[in-house]
């Protein structure tokens, strides 16, 4: 990801959660453009099912 042009943010963490890859980013300003994070993950044949903050396991609470 660290050749990944035209960008303002940087990647700050990811893990595998279920069935799902989550990919921390981080940033000085918002907003900012993840277009071509999101190019790369459809063009390797995955989707984008959230933008925005994760929601985290609470532990049912």
């Amino acid at each position: 990801m660290d050749d990944l042009h035209d960008r303002d943010w940087i990647r700050w963490n990811g893990a595998t959660m279920e069935q799902y890859i989550k990919i921390d980013l981080k940033s000085d300003s918002l907003p900012i453009s993840t277009w071509t994070l999101q190019y790369v993950i459809e063009k390797a044949g995955g989707t984008v099912k959230q933008k925005g903050e994760w929601m985290a396991d609470t532990g049912g609470i």
